[in-house]
């Protein structure tokens, strides 16, 4: 859909007949010679107020959005999603110790502990017991308390975590270039920045930072496929895989894996190069543990096995703290 628009004016897109879909993406095409701003302030669907808007940064321009998770005044940019979106689930996960949730229920299944999490007003992050059934919702580690503060997530079979930290996603970042002629994240073009803000790349005067530094942990977990071959030595098939992680960061990221640090990026916005090991065939936690200063921390990232197929990227699946 192609067309014009001016300050305050509405967009109305009609689907004949409806579409499922997950993400509408609306960019301006302005005049290339100037920085120009394109600012979403509310979105609805069938007259109700649906969904987050994510910023992007796309040469030549901003565009630039502000969070709106259901239509209101008073409600923050920071604030997170009353919507529940329970598709993000994180196998193998946990967090922290289980005598600081806010709440314990039995519950049939993962996504009915997600949305137990939703109803509850203080709840952020939930974690599920496959065995027991039993259902753990966990509050922000942001809030000044004993029980926020031992917030952490850690790997665990048996266990599903989720929360309602989403990432929002950017396309590039607008200081990041490569030798390429300022192509970007080259090493895989499906890769996203993330970050835990949709307004990261807003100017620095239109947005209001808590402190000097925003420190941000994204964390992920992915089943890791089998190892080829057969271990000279044992004659089995070997339990680890040995895979590289290609990473930049702004300004910073410290990478662990399974809870054990693996490297970190050697400076803000410089592409660094890791190589460590998976458990084959298991699911294994990846953590990104990332610092930003003068706005929110954003990073990028792809994970290639030995072949060089990529098994894990940045995008929107990943959640933060």
């Amino acid at each position: 859909m192609e067309g014009p628009s001016s300050t305050a004016s509405v967009l109305t897109i009609d689907l004949e007949p409806p579409v499922t879909g997950r993400y509408i993406t609306l960019q301006n095409f302005g005049n290339a010679s100037a920085v120009s701003e394109l600012q979403i302030s509310e979105l609805q669907v069938y007259g109700i107020p649906a969904g987050m808007v994510r910023s992007t940064f796309l040469q030549p321009g901003w565009i630039t959005s502000r969070l709106w998770l259901g239509w209101s005044s008073n409600i923050s940019p920071r604030k997170h999603s009353p919507f529940s979106d329970c598709s993000l689930l994180q196998y193998g996960a946990t967090y922290g110790n289980d005598s600081a949730a806010l709440a314990t229920s039995t519950q049939p299944d993962a996504g009915a502990c997600c949305q137990a999490c939703y109803v509850n007003s203080i709840c952020i992050h939930w974690d599920f017991e496959l065995g027991s059934r039993v259902c753990r919702l966990r509050g922000d580690r942001s809030v000044s308390s004993a029980a926020a503060s031992l917030l952490t997530v850690k790997r665990e079979d048996g266990r599903v975590a989720g929360s309602r930290n989403g990432v929002s996603t950017y396309v590039t970042h607008p200081r990041y270039s490569t030798a390429s002629a300022g192509s970007g994240f080259v090493t895989d073009t499906y890769a996203r920045w993330i970050s835990s803000l949709p307004t990261a790349f807003v100017p620095f005067g239109n947005r209001v930072l808590a402190s000097a530094w925003v420190y941000t942990t994204f964390y992920k977990t992915l089943l890791a496929p089998p190892a080829a071959g057969v271990d000279p030595i044992t004659g089995q098939q070997p339990s680890t895989l040995l895979v590289t992680l290609t990473v930049v960061a702004d300004d910073e990221a410290v990478v662990l894996v399974n809870g054990l640090q693996v490297g970190q990026t050697a400076g803000s916005l410089v592409q660094t190069v890791l190589q460590f090991k998976l458990q084959a065939g298991s699911r294994n936690l990846i953590v990104l543990q990332c610092g930003g200063t003068g706005g929110p921390a954003v990073v990028v990232a792809s994970l290639a096995g030995p072949d060089g197929s990529v098994l894990a990227r940045t995008d929107h699946t990943w959640l933060w703290l």
